[in-house]
């Protein structure tokens, strides 16, 4: 990530760890993710170190249920108090 990247978003999340907080608020949303699990799973971002914060404005994570999963792409927001809203671009399972 470049570095004026990693500045910004540590200013305006407030935070000397933006990439961390990024991840760890869009894993606390499995709600987020469009399908429905298979065979008693449960939907979620389940590995930390494969959402990836592209830019100021765009994340791609993949999810799963254990049985089933796919990817997505997200476009988030940083309001002035620091909250992230997110929302899907796109989505696919695999």
């Amino acid at each position: 990530m470049p570095e004026h990247l990693g500045a910004s978003l540590s200013q305006r999340l407030n935070t000397d760890r933006p990439l961390e907080v990024l991840q760890e608020d869009l894993i606390s949303k499995p709600e987020l993710i469009p399908y429905d699990p298979e065979l008693g799973g449960k939907m979620g971002f389940y590995e930390a170190d494969k959402i990836i914060i592209l830019n100021e404005k765009w994340v791609y994570a993949p999810f799963e249920d254990g049985h089933i999963g796919g990817y997505m792409l997200l476009n988030y927001d940083i309001d002035n108090e620091g909250n992230i809203d997110w929302d899907i671009v796109e989505a696919t399972l695999y």
